[in-house]
């Protein structure tokens, strides 16, 4: 298939800190682009270091970090559209039984 999502995964900020967040704010752009039966992971973002955590981290290739962020992305995505299946699945079965019993 040829389908694409793109998903926004941020901390959220209301969340009080904790002594071992290691990031004070964090965004990520998560794109996945189905190519057949692979998906291609994207990934973007933007962070704060928390350095009472992390006091040594530099980044000049944060493409593990995003690397992680967008499989992160993925488990969420993949369990959001298996619950979006299941519940479709059981309102086509509503629907077939109201439909023979009237």
């Amino acid at each position: 298939g040829g389908r694409h999502y793109c998903a926004l995964v941020r901390l959220d900020p209301d969340c009080p800190a904790t002594a071992r967040k290691p990031f004070e704010a964090l965004s990520v752009y998560v794109g996945l682009q189905q190519v057949g039966p692979d998906v291609r992971i994207y990934a973007a973002g933007v962070f704060r270091v928390n350095r009472r955590v992390v006091p040594n981290l530099v980044v000049f290739d944060a493409s593990g970090i995003a690397g992680d962020m967008a499989g992160k992305g993925t488990l969420w995505l993949a369990g959001h559209f298996e619950r979006r299946r299941v519940a479709a699945a059981a309102a086509a079965v509503a629907r077939e039984a109201r439909g023979g019993a009237g």
